[in-house]
């Protein structure tokens, strides 16, 4: 299905026969992890490709979340889970920030879900570049709200800062450092 996205072709079949496959996977095995996680992936994919072409991708988000959910109640160490899962609720955000929605609850969501993989695994480097990020788009919520977003701000840079220990050399956690040191310019020079 990403394959059929990248080359822009009509995925809804690959995604339909995934969901179906899926489905097989985990009425056969219904305590596999691996198999609930995987179909929680696929609603994810198929939330992202709504998003991007203009559908409220909310409902196939929400599906990927609970079946995320399901995988991470069956095996709750399994760092890369949460962060998906994070993922999940971080993309719910951007398209109610996008339609003019309050995003603060899926957003909330989705920072507490990444921190909670850096708690599984303090090295998982996506983990912190995630709960940043989610702090940024926190902040520009908070701002569109009229509320104070420098905490937000400040978060997301104390984030980046503790992953750029578990990789010093990390071109991603600068580039988002670096956004987040000009949103603080930006926030107060607005003030």
């Amino acid at each position: 299905a990403e394959v059929a996205i990248q080359k822009k072709q009509k995925p809804l079949p690959y995604l339909k026969l995934a969901d179906d496959s899926y489905e097989k996977a985990v009425t056969k095995t219904p305590k596999d992890a691996e198999a609930l996680f995987d179909q929680g992936d696929s609603f994810l994919q198929r939330g992202t490709y709504e998003a991007e072409t203009g559908k409220d991708p909310r409902a196939s988000l929400e599906k990927a979340a609970s079946m995320m959910e399901k995988a991470i109640d069956i095996n709750p160490k399994n760092a890369f889970f949460y962060g998906r899962l994070g993922v999940a609720y971080w993309t719910i955000g951007q398209y109610e920030i996008d339609n003019g929605l309050d995003a603060r609850k899926s957003l909330e969501h989705a920072i507490n879900v990444f921190r909670k993989s850096n708690e599984i695994n303090p090295k998982y480097l996506n983990g912190y570049i995630f709960t940043a990020a989610g702090y940024l788009y926190l902040c520009d919520t908070q701002s569109e709200r009229g509320e104070d977003p420098s905490t937000s701000i400040d978060q997301a840079i104390s984030t980046l800062q503790k992953s750029l220990k578990i990789d010093p050399e990390s071109a991603y956690s600068f580039s988002v450092l670096g956004y987040a040191f000009w949103k603080k310019g930006k926030y107060l020079q607005e003030t």
